[in-house]
């Protein structure tokens, strides 16, 4: 009778054992499983906006629903050539579309920040000539202005 309680309790001792086994690979799959969801959830992907990686060309994909008059973004994650025949287009993600959103936003804020000056630089010169006709600009002399403030932001950028 001690042998088969020695044999059961051994038995018992193999089940608990390999039931811990178990235990800590669920609990590894659960630990990759959950970051995997976190490394997912900073790739949530723009519907219908596609771009190259090589030359940074973008395009808005959409369909067109004829009965209803509705407009959906393309639904398949399939890629698209590059119309510029250097690869692929991939899915842009909401992160990528936010920050280039910021980028050109500091662009443009340059931008007018220099076109504010460049206007106040002309009404100064009109102002200190007496008379807003005496100043005369030419197309000339503003596209080089234009071509100076655009130099301008894109050393900034």
């Amino acid at each position: 009778m001690s042998g088969d309680f020695a044999r059961k309790a051994i038995e018992h001792n193999d089940k608990l054992t390999q039931a811990y086994r178990d235990i800590d690979i669920l609990r590894n799959r659960l630990a990759k499983a959950e970051a995997e969801r976190d490394a997912l959830k900073k790739l949530v992907y723009v519907p219908g906006l596609w771009r190259c990686a090589k030359c940074k060309f973008s395009r808005q994909s959409m369909n067109l629903h004829a009965v209803t008059g509705t407009i959906s973004a393309k639904a398949d994650a399939t890629t698209e050539p590059c119309p510029n025949g250097c690869g692929p287009l991939w899915p842009v993600t909401e992160r990528l579309a936010g920050n280039d959103l910021c980028d050109r936003l500091e662009k443009a804020e340059a931008h007018a920040k220099a076109w504010r000056k460049f206007r106040a630089d002309v009404e100064a010169a009109e102002y200190n000539h007496g008379s807003k006709s005496e100043r005369f600009y030419s197309a000339l002399e503003i596209d080089l202005a234009l071509a100076e403030i655009d130099a301008a932001t894109k050393e900034k950028a």
